[in-house]
């Protein structure tokens, strides 16, 4: 990965940023989870541009404690990102 590249990555995250910290904002976060209905292993969340490009993905993964707290880490993140993306 080049200077250019690396810029052009960062210009995509700060103009993500700003437009998920709008008061309406166009993004969307998706969260899937992964596992069986006794037990949710892992969530992955995705956050994309209304055209569907795929800005931000971070899977989060039970290694310890319990599903409430896998969940209120990924909505912590959710939130320092933007609080009022909409979600699916």
């Amino acid at each position: 990965m080049d200077a250019e590249e690396i810029l052009r990555l960062k210009n995509s995250w700060q103009a993500f940023v700003v437009e998920a910290n709008r008061p309406d904002p166009t993004v969307i976060a998706m969260l899937s989870a992964y596992g069986t209905g006794e037990l949710v292993h892992s969530l992955e969340l995705v956050m994309q541009w209304p055209n569907e490009k795929i800005e931000y993905k971070r899977s989060f993964h039970l290694l310890d404690g319990d599903l409430e707290r896998l969940t209120y880490e990924v909505f912590e993140e959710l939130a320092a990102i933007g609080p009022k993306v909409k979600r699916r």
